[in-house]
């Protein structure tokens, strides 16, 4: 079993069907209800912010798409904001930053194609 919680544009690309955009074996993981699937707050938040400025369109509701891709929420808690501190300044991205200390707190792999986050001291799942 491993705990995969996706990065923000992971869980959009699932969420608006464009699932050619994530590796087969990675999929399969994602998939797999043995694997629980987390979709982070921060990630609603970063998505949020970014439609309110014009950088994203994505209409959906947040509470169904995330049931129909099988992802349980993940709050910020202050372990998460704690855990920052453990995480070298490599990327500057503070969203990107938040969930690398979520993935690093709770012991999860982070799904992700960004490879700016392969830096980090964490576990790791290209898309």
């Amino acid at each position: 079993m491993i705990h995969l919680l996706c990065d923000t544009h992971i869980f959009l690309w699932l969420a608006t069907g464009q699932l050619h955009r994530i590796r087969r074996k990675t999929l399969e993981l994602l998939r797999d209800f043995d694997n629980p699937c987390y979709l982070s707050v921060v990630s609603v938040v970063e998505s949020e912010i970014k439609m309110a400025i014009g950088k994203l369109n994505f209409f959906h509701d947040w509470e169904i798409a995330r049931a129909k891709n099988s992802c349980l929420w993940l709050n910020y808690e202050s372990r998460h904001a704690l855990a920052l501190r453990n995480l070298p300044l490599i990327h500057r991205d503070p969203f990107d930053r938040m969930l690398a200390a979520q993935a690093l707190a709770e012991d999860f792999t982070l799904v992700t194609a960004d490879e700016s986050l392969l830096a980090y001291p964490i576990k790791i799942l290209r898309a």
